[in-house]
């Protein structure tokens, strides 16, 4: 009888065991398995409690270096959502910062997603509070440069009419932007331009369908600071368009509509420099042969 009851408890035991780990392995699939019977991935990443991650806070405060460094090891990070929708294009639009937002467009990023309210990334620029806030005339250069990024990626093109190829989690992360230099340059934006030539230093040899350099475009705004800026990291003041003129040229031509004609006194001691060498290194070359 003794065992018969031992048996029983027993039994009972063995019974509630099966029946919790059958409880425990229905919420196992429910919260790891989609409808369609596939596991859904294990997102590594951190979010606070709006659901905001670093990709949000790093688009928002214009940390391009460390929002690609994330980026490369998560491309999902490109179109995650906090709890209002609010993607990194949505953060990086909103604060006007180019550089990030042509990084964003240019590896991925859905450009027409939609915050709760219903706004894309170019939604929120159309907000007066946006505009009226800023004073600076360069700030607002740079919101009506990331509307332009904005609307070109839309259609799915860079702001020079190159297509934005859709991207795989497998494909490089670009860095190099068509069309984004010289409209810095155009813009007169030197410190988003020398973001740009951290990221990629070729800037200064860029050169567009009619062979105009970033130099040549420099020269037609009369910005001599960018000019000398260009020429420091590799710019050649000589080089020549496609029907041969020179940024001397260029600066000559457009030097009404610039206002000015320091550029042209830069360029000009500039191409002095480079066909004449300078004074000391002539000093110590005439050192050494005594």
């Amino acid at each position: 009888m003794i065992k018969s009851k031992k048996l029983l408890l027993f039994t009972q035991l063995l019974l509630s065991i099966i029946l919790c780990r059958q409880a425990l392995s229905f919420e196992i699939s429910e919260d790891t398995f989609s409808g369609h019977g596939e596991m859904e991935p294990e997102v590594p990443r951190e979010s606070n409690a709006e659901g905001s991650t670093l990709a949000h806070d790093f688009a928002q405060n214009n940390q391009i270096f460390e929002l690609i460094d994330i980026i490369t090891d998560d491309r999902e990070l490109l179109n995650v959502k906090d709890i209002n929708g609010w993607t990194p294009l949505h953060e990086a639009a909103r604060n006007g910062n180019v550089v990030v937002v042509s990084f964003l467009v240019e590896n991925g990023a859905d450009v027409l997603a939609k915050t709760v309210d219903g706004d894309t990334a170019r939604d929120l620029l159309h907000d007066e509070a946006v505009l009226s806030e800023q004073e600076d005339d360069a700030i607002k250069e740079r919101y009506n440069l990331v509307q332009t990024i904005l609307m070109h990626a839309e259609d799915g093109q860079g702001i020079d009419g190159h297509t934005i190829k859709k991207k795989k989690s497998t494909d490089d992360i670009v860095t190099h932007f068509g069309g984004l230099s010289f409209a810095l340059v155009q813009l007169q934006l030197l410190p988003e331009l020398n973001t740009l030539r951290d990221l990629h230093e070729d800037i200064a040899h860029e050169y567009d369908a009619k062979g105009w350099t970033t130099l040549h475009e420099a020269a037609r705004v009369g910005n001599s600071e960018i000019i000398s800026f260009l020429v420091e990291h590799g710019g050649k003041i000589t080089d020549t368009t496609i029907d041969g003129r020179t940024p001397l040229d260029i600066a000559e031509e457009y030097a009404e509509e610039a206002g000015t004609t320091e550029h042209i006194d830069l360029i000009k001691s500039l191409i002095e420099e480079e066909n004449n060498p300078k004074a000391e290194e002539v000093a110590a070359v005439e050192g050494e042969e005594f």
